[in-house]
């Protein structure tokens, strides 16, 4: 267990929201508690590697449970601050251009002698051609304020004198600046990891480092932070997919980031700091919501090339069987012998090469991550997820791990290299939570909703003859048949009895109807499965993700949470199809 323990000393904080700089945030993000970190870190003479590793360790942990009381927004003050610059001659601090040119030069220096090490380095390569456009930007802009500071001088005249004056404070220009303020009812703040298990160093280096924060948010919010043990008090908030409240965390690379961006804004605004959202709610409403058996907690692996050229190979959705079926079987052919449970889904074998029977326990669900749902979807895979069950072991973990990373060496391109037969090769590689578009967020998928929609089609468990009947009696005794089938379906998941609509076309923008895609044969068997889209209304909202029927494990089935009026459109689709 980790816990950090915040106080803020002046009994209040001062710090924007993150989408509304009028408003102000509560409680203070982990994400801000890290940047002060880094800053911390960074001020120094000469930055410690060893703060440095806890950093990047400390990046990665998940996100935190937090302990936090309720707040009082301040009334909205505007204050009026002077202007930066002022009068007709613009005074710049070239001193602090030549820094930065510097600064980026540097930068290039050692990503070239990276380069030169490996000139097949493509993130390397790519990150010099940034560094070169940054410093020649950088450069020319030198050369303009030269210029015009040369200007300036030789223009010299009574009217600058007076333009001078004006660059006193208070002469300036006034602007209106809000400075947005809550008073907590307890000015105590805490993040706690239960299931981190730091070191006695990393401990200490990270108590260290805490201990030199003097403020998070505006510089008025002064704190005093430290690592702390573990408390008997329980969480107000908790990181759940089925959350409202959208939160900063970290999340691995964040470091490098902030390094990065502060290669272009050098501590000056404007600025876009590099963020990663989590979802979080109360603690107790938390237990209340229905979640299935398969988890929230993916890996998430992204489409970064394939055969078909330069590019990342981005299949339609009608091909989501061959992709999963292809990525579930270079998981096995690489995982530990005997095969786990949770990655075969078939019980162990009491004897070599005995043939078992099908795991009575949830196992890995191998889920495509098509782009739709919106105006400008285009219906196509941007990559899979790895859903392991929400009781799954670090065992369980550890065993995907290694099949993934066995999988990686065994690729002549360095990414987990997907065999589609005459197709080609698709290539996937880990997705970058902070650079990964909405459709390979979990949360896209996990949050909890009323009204879900299917992305791929529910293949039954029993066969719906006569559901697309003409005949009326025969199509309302399948249609029956099969709405019982779904609401089994859900109970076999973990999920309440929905309402069901079933319907052939695709009741989300850029989904293809049940006719584009192939049909859904058992495994082993190969028998044929009904299939249909459908869309379910619960009583009650329920967490993701939603994957339902005999091809949950293979992505069929996969729902989407759809807005209310997303849902009516649909029905209406539905209704006609």
């Amino acid at each position: 267990m980790l816990g950090i323990r915040i106080e803020l000393l002046a009994e209040r904080y001062a710090a924007t929201r993150f989408n509304d700089r009028t408003k102000p945030e509560w409680p203070p993000h982990p994400a801000r508690l890290f940047s002060a970190m880094v800053a911390t870190w960074a001020d120094a003479d000469a930055p410690d590697l060893v703060e440095r590793e806890v950093l990047e360790w400390f990046e990665a942990l998940p996100a935190p449970e937090i302990v936090v009381s309720g707040a009082t927004d301040r009334a909205a003050v505007t204050y009026f601050v002077p202007n930066n610059e002022a009068g007709s001659v613009v005074v710049r601090d070239l001193a602090d251009l030549y820094t930065k040119i510097t600064v980026a030069t540097e930068a290039l220096d050692e990503v070239m002698a990276s380069l030169g090490a490996d000139p097949e380095d493509k993130a390397a390569a790519k990150q010099a051609t940034k560094l070169r456009k940054q410093l020649d930007k950088l450069c020319k802009k030198a050369a303009g304020d030269s210029a015009r500071a040369s200007l300036a001088k030789a223009n010299e005249s009574a009217s600058s004198v007076a333009d001078g004056v004006q660059l006193l404070p208070e002469e300036r220009g006034k602007q209106a600046r809000v400075f947005p303020v809550v008073i907590p009812h307890d000015p105590v703040v805490q993040y706690r990891w239960p299931d981190a298990q730091p070191t006695e160093d990393q401990v200490s280096v990270l108590d260290g480092l805490l201990s030199r924060i003097s403020r998070l948010g505006h510089s008025s919010s002064m704190v005093s932070c430290c690592v702390v043990d573990e408390t008997d008090e329980r969480p107000t908030l908790v990181p759940s997919s089925t959350g409202s409240q959208l939160v900063r965390v970290t999340a691995a690379g964040l470091l490098d980031e902030l390094e990065r961006a502060y290669l272009t804004h050098q501590g000056n605004e404007p600025r876009v700091l590099p963020q990663v959202m989590a979802r979080y709610e109360d603690a107790e409403h938390h237990a209340d919501i229905a979640a299935p058996l398969l988890g929230s907690d993916w890996q998430v692996l992204r489409v970064v090339g394939g055969s078909s050229g330069a590019g990342p190979r981005l299949l339609p959705l009608r091909r989501a069987l061959d992709l999963t079926v292809a990525v579930r079987a270079a998981i096995l052919s690489h995982a530990d012998d005997p095969l786990p449970e949770v990655l075969s889904g078939h019980r162990p074998s009491a004897q070599p090469g005995e043939p078992t029977g099908p795991s009575e326990r949830a196992h890995l669900a191998v889920v495509p991550l098509p782009f739709v749902g919106s105006q400008h979807a285009d219906g196509r895979i941007r990559g899979v997820a790895l859903v392991l069950p929400g009781d799954a072991t670090e065992a369980d973990r550890w065993a995907l791990d290694v099949a993934l990373e066995r999988w990686r060496e065994r690729s002549r391109s360095g990414s987990l290299d997907v065999q589609l037969g005459r197709a080609g090769v698709v290539h996937l590689d880990p997705a970058d939570p902070l650079t990964a578009p909405a459709a390979l967020q979990s949360a896209r998928w996990c949050r909890s909703s009323r009204r879900w929609a299917s992305v791929t089609p529910l293949a039954l468990d029993r066969v719906a003859r006569g559901l697309w009947s003409a005949d009326r009696e025969r199509h309302e005794t399948a249609e029956a048949q099969a709405t019982a089938t779904v609401q089994r379906a859900c109970g076999h998941i973990g999920l309440p009895v929905p309402d069901v609509v079933l319907a052939k076309a695709g009741p989300v923008t850029a989904v293809p109807s049940v006719a584009g895609f192939p049909i859904y044969r058992s495994p082993g068997r190969r028998l044929p499965r009904s299939t249909v889209h459908v869309q379910l209304e619960f009583s009650e909202p329920v967490a993701g993700p939603v994957l339902l029927g005999a091809g949950r494990y293979l992505g069929y089935g996969l729902c989407l949470p759809v807005a209310d009026a997303t849902a009516s459109a649909s029905k209406e689709v539905g209704g006609a199809a």
